[in-house]
């Protein structure tokens, strides 16, 4: 069966066409009544490439596979070789090219290639991430990782399909021609304020959506690849993957990245020390002279629900109330005289927590004599701060640091989360240089960042942002403007 060229056209724009619209459109150089498919060597008559890129956009299979009929071969490896088309699309129109060639007329055409054309399941995302992520260091993982987001681009992470988007606008950016460089003017920020003043048309709360921050993965040694990781390369172009053991690596310095409620290393309640003898013996003897007790489940006689301490008379309400015995167990010393003894052995007991020698104990000391032991806030905080140096100091090229709001959810798809759960806002706390100087920076940082309250065997707690509940994150630091002297 022969097809002229305005039966041809009629199936692409779906109506009624004027008289001799579809010679112009298509071109003059295919002769009315026929019907090609062309094969190697065959000369395009399309209006152009960039039409082309425009209907591939759609993501229609049928109207795809009509542009098809003008491409040649050449011509798709092009597109593929200056990326404006993945592999993976650039394989399944030569595929069907080839494929259906033969077909008798421009509907079997059409009904071929185009359930053909229908099984791509990536598009030229898939490929631009797979060169991007290549470029930003993480190596032989891009094409996995590549894979993986793209997996959630499809899945609607965007919140339209990205054929959608304004594909020069989308993909400008996410292969770093729009990116902007991660410069923020303050110790805290907003990823999608310091991103979408850079990006245009595309609404980055779409974007950046929470989904892709928080995915995690796993690279080829089997290593964590934590939380907003990828994103963050992708995003920010002095971003990259460490060399080293940092996360990422900024402006050539190791990039340390801590999503909400993360550890600094394993916390106090996975090392199995047992601090409750040490302390409770008097400061002549290496003590604190503060005590414990356990408390009883009040249904079960036999089962203990917390272990509180104990300052003389008082016993306190929580096991998290260790802070607060700390500077009360120190007020006695003082008006005893012996305030220098208590400091020596707080410093002791915290040691024998740490029980890690490769940690800049110098640094570590630094921050300690810098904790007013009388204020139970600057006692949290301060020891939070020792270990935030003890676990940055551990790796001697880490000059970077960031905490940021997103983490996983503790509650069910049902339900809202739980008021302590990451807020997933896009908010962040960065400092920069020596450990000690980053942590001095943090007890800067109020509100906008805190720590877990220490407990009698965790003296190393967790850091997080402004929780799901709008409240900040346990114990918001403190200045260290000055010891207990």
């Amino acid at each position: 069966m022969q097809w002229s060229l305005e039966d041809i056209y009629k199936k692409q724009v779906r109506g009624n066409i004027p008289p001799r619209k579809h010679l112009r459109v298509l071109g003059e150089q295919m002769s009315v009544g026929s019907w090609s498919v062309g094969g190697e060597g065959e000369t395009s008559t399309s209006s152009g490439e960039g039409d082309f890129l425009k209907i591939i956009s759609t993501g229609d299979p049928e109207e795809i596979a009509a542009a098809l009929v003008h491409m040649s071969p050449e011509e798709i490896k092009q597109l593929e070789m200056e990326k404006k088309i993945d592999r993976a699309m650039a394989e399944q129109m030569l595929k069907a090219k080839d494929h259906c060639k033969s077909k008798p007329d421009y509907e079997a055409w059409l009904n071929c290639a185009g359930s053909l054309l229908g099984k791509v399941t990536t598009h030229r995302i898939d490929d631009v991430l797979r060169d991007y992520l290549t470029e930003k260091g993480w190596g032989v993982s891009s094409a996995k990782y590549a894979q993986e987001l793209s997996r959630l681009i499809d899945a609607g992470v965007f919140g339209e399909d990205i054929f959608k988007l304004n594909t020069d606008e989308f993909y400008n950016f996410i292969t770093g021609a729009k990116a902007p460089d991660f410069a923020p003017g303050s110790a805290h920020g907003n990823f999608f304020t310091d991103l979408q003043q850079e990006i245009g048309k595309i609404n980055i709360k779409d974007l950046f959506a929470k989904e892709l921050m928080e995915h995690k993965s796993t690279d080829a040694k089997i290593r964590n690849i934590g939380m907003g990781e990828l994103a963050l390369t992708i995003f920010f172009k002095n971003l990259r993957a460490a060399k080293g053991k940092g996360d990422l690596e900024m402006d050539g310095g190791e990039f340390e990245i801590k999503g909400h409620g993360a550890a600094l290393g394993p916390t106090g309640d996975t090392i199995k020390i047992n601090l409750y003898k040490i302390i409770e013996k008097p400061l002549e003897k290496g003590g604190l002279g503060i005590g414990s007790k356990q408390v009883m489940s009040k249904k079960d006689k036999t089962k203990v629900t917390k272990t509180v301490p104990v300052v003389g008379d008082k016993e306190y309400d929580k096991s998290s109330d260790f802070a607060e015995a700390i500077a009360d167990a120190y007020k006695v010393a003082l008006k005893m005289g012996k305030e220098e003894m208590f400091s020596d052995n707080l410093w002791k007991v915290i040691m024998v927590n740490y029980n890690d020698p490769e940690f800049d104990k110098k640094a570590v000391r630094e921050i300690y004599d810098l904790i007013d032991l009388k204020n139970p806030d600057a006692v949290n905080s301060g020891i939070a701060l020792m270990n935030f140096v003890r676990y940055t100091s551990k790796e001697k090229d880490i000059g970077h640091f960031m905490a940021h709001d997103f983490g996983a959810s503790t509650g069910n798809e049902d339900k809202p989360p739980p008021p302590s759960d990451p807020a997933n806002l896009g908010y962040y706390v960065y400092v920069s240089g020596s450990p000690v100087e980053m942590a001095k920076e943090l007890s800067k940082a109020g509100n906008k960042v805190g720590f877990e309250k220490i407990k009698i065997n965790d003296l190393r707690p967790r850091i997080g942002l402004t929780m799901y509940s709008g409240k900040p994150y346990y114990v918001s630091p403190v200045p260290l403007e000055g010891g207990s002297k």
